[in-house]
């Protein structure tokens, strides 16, 4: 009985394959018995060529299978099921490796196949932002860039500089205003409650819009009363929307910049190379402020945008960023030029500018003295603010109680630091008495009297038959 068979390496093949039959028989062992090499390469590689036959046919037919699944999942209805139909005489069969294709979901019925793989109806595609009707309405202005974003490229990106595209622009703000107010129940300049989400988020939206618009009458050395209209309600959403960065970029060319450059171009002073504003322009601007209820004279509302800007250097900067910004706008100094103490408006041991009736614009000489943004006698609201909730002296009762005179739009901005100010006033509080009535507390803490005790039992205070007991 002969032995195992010894593998025999590719070369090795080869070679016997060359060679003669005689060369070929040789003893394998002791007893002198023959090997047939030829007869067994013979049947080896026989047996190879069938497994090797085999597997190429198993490899071919599951290949062709996925390959004709894949296409009947992906390919469109155009290409014809029967391009994959096997034919009978085929040589490769799915019963050689028991692969049998799943069947196709897709519908390939006779319709089905005639029709375009592109051939969707057209309310296949949806819009990504739908109005009524499932329709968008995207008009010109929706479509306009803004000037720095488009950096000036061309007629698309320099469209807001062109003074009609902009008062049309400032109309289509304002019908974007109304349909803000019909939607939420928040009256006209009043800033809406902290938690109204949607409605400040609304606000917001107005707010991006009125800063396109500024960047394009900035763009366009505009300078005329709807230049300063545009600057007034942004500032004016800026504050109802709560957001500071805006209000502050459109309080800041506004005060007391543009109002002075407006100014000197009426009074024949400005740079020649900017356009003036006709009568008719400037009637536009007032148009505008009355479709927003707003019938106040320019002058009153100089007045008005002057304290909001101090407020809010008050507020979100610091008592010294205030008094700094005050001086800027009361008292004015030349450039390079001393002048004497006196002529601020303080001498003669008065405390403020309006006292015994003078004004800090009537002392000094003329020609030494340039003419203030506005008269100190104007600011006396938002000084004795400044001074009720000073770091170094906090009289809360005054603040609260000067609070009641100032505007919605002077609240608003109040509003943002009048948390830390009743903390401090709390502090005080306890400090001061071991126990209080509510009226007292409630003055002290600017808080109605109904909520005293609800606001004292928060902090951890008892209440007993009106007195608070604060150790």
């Amino acid at each position: 009985m002969s032995g195992p068979r010894k593998y025999q390496p590719p070369h090795t093949r080869i070679r016997v394959k060359n060679c003669s039959h005689e060369n070929l028989q040789r003893p394998t062992s002791a007893s002198s018995s023959t090997y047939n090499l030829n007869s067994t390469t013979s049947d080896k590689a026989q047996d190879e060529t069938t497994k090797s036959t085999r597997r190429s046919e198993a490899y071919t037919d599951t290949a062709y299978g996925r390959l004709q699944d894949d296409v009947r999942n992906q390919a469109g209805p155009s290409i014809r099921h029967s391009q994959f139909n096997k034919s009978p005489n085929s040589s490769i069969s799915s019963n050689q490796t028991g692969y049998n294709p799943p069947p196709s979901r897709r519908n390939w019925s006779k319709n089905s196949l005639d029709k375009s793989a592109l051939s969707s109806p057209a309310d296949d595609i949806k819009p990504m932002r739908s109005g009524a009707g499932g329709k968008v309405d995207i008009g010109e202005m929706e479509l306009l860039q803004s000037v720095s974003r488009s950096g000036g490229d061309g007629k698309d990106g320099d469209a807001l500089k062109d003074w009609d595209m902009q008062e049309k622009y400032r109309v289509f703000i304002n019908e974007k205003i109304g349909r803000h107010y019909s939607s939420f129940s928040t009256p006209r300049h009043t800033a809406p409650a902290v938690t109204a989400k949607d409605e400040l988020e609304s606000l917001g939206s107005i707010v991006l819009l009125f800063r396109k618009l500024r960047e394009g009458v900035v763009a366009s050395s505009r300078i005329d009363a709807f230049a300063v209209e545009v600057f007034e309600s942004s500032a004016q959403f800026s504050i109802l929307a709560n957001n500071k960065p805006q209000l502050i970029s459109s309080l800041s060319g506004l005060v007391p910049g543009l109002y002075q450059a407006l100014d000197s171009h009426r009074d024949g002073k400005g740079k020649s190379n900017i356009r003036i504003a006709t009568k008719d322009e400037d009637v536009a601007a007032d148009r505008v402020r009355n479709m927003n209820n707003e019938g106040r004279s320019s002058e009153d509302r100089r007045k008005e945008f002057a304290r909001l800007f101090l407020l809010y250097q008050l507020i979100n900067l610091g008592e010294k960023a205030f008094w700094s910004s005050y001086l800027a706008l009361t008292h004015p100094r030349k450039k390079n030029l001393r002048r004497p103490l006196d002529e601020t408006g303080l001498e003669n041991g008065s405390t403020h500018p309006c006292q015994n009736g003078t004004s800090a614009t009537s002392s000094g000489p003329p020609s030494m003295s340039p003419k203030p943004f506005i008269n100190p006698c104007d600011l006396s609201l938002v000084i004795s603010i400044a001074r009720s909730v000073s770091p170094h002296a906090l009289d809360s009762v005054k603040y609260f109680s000067l609070r009641k005179g100032a505007t919605t739009y002077e609240k608003a901005i109040l509003s943002w630091e009048e948390d830390k100010i009743r903390e401090r006033a709390w502090d005080i509080l306890r400090k001061a008495y071991i126990t209080t009535r509510h009226e007292w507390a409630g003055s002290f803490l600017g808080i109605i009297e109904e909520d005293v005790g609800d606001w004292v039992r928060g902090k951890g205070m008892k209440v007993e038959e009106g007195i608070i007991k604060l150790r």
